[in-house]
């Protein structure tokens, strides 16, 4: 008996000795940002790179939806190709999803932005949130 109880001491995490056994039997529940790339735009093949709060947390591909979890609270959200960027978004994490979507620029718009790019390095991308 007391061999079993020594082999459980060891093999238990130090938390869940503490609390009786009950470390991690409730699982915590981290609220997402739920991001979604759209088949518009000139750059089918390229990956948009995502950043949460400036931090490089993954890409995100054509036709692809991606969930990136977080804390609740207030995060800033953007997306990048290149020298390239969308706009910052910024989202008050309430709830336990938050859902948006960043759409390119056409081909033509493409084409005439490479030749005349007046409007800004973050206007390529456009990152809103997305209609329910």
């Amino acid at each position: 008996m007391q061999e079993q109880l020594k082999e459980q001491a060891i093999t238990k995490p130090k938390e869940e000795q503490k609390n009786g056994g009950n470390f991690g039997s409730e699982d915590k529940i981290m609220p997402k940002i739920r991001l979604s790339r759209t088949s518009k735009g000139a750059n089918k093949l390229r990956a948009y790179r995502v950043l949460i709060d400036d931090k490089y947390v993954g890409v995100i591909h054509r036709n692809q939806t991606k969930e990136f979890e977080v804390d609740f609270g207030e995060h800033t959200i953007q997306c990048t190709i290149d020298w390239e960027r969308s706009n910052h978004i910024t989202v008050d994490i309430q709830d336990d999803l938050e859902e948006l979507e960043v759409i390119a620029k056409g081909v033509f718009e493409s084409a005439i932005r490479a030749i005349f790019p007046f409007d800004g390095r973050d206007k390529y991308l456009t990152l809103s949130k997305k209609s329910k």
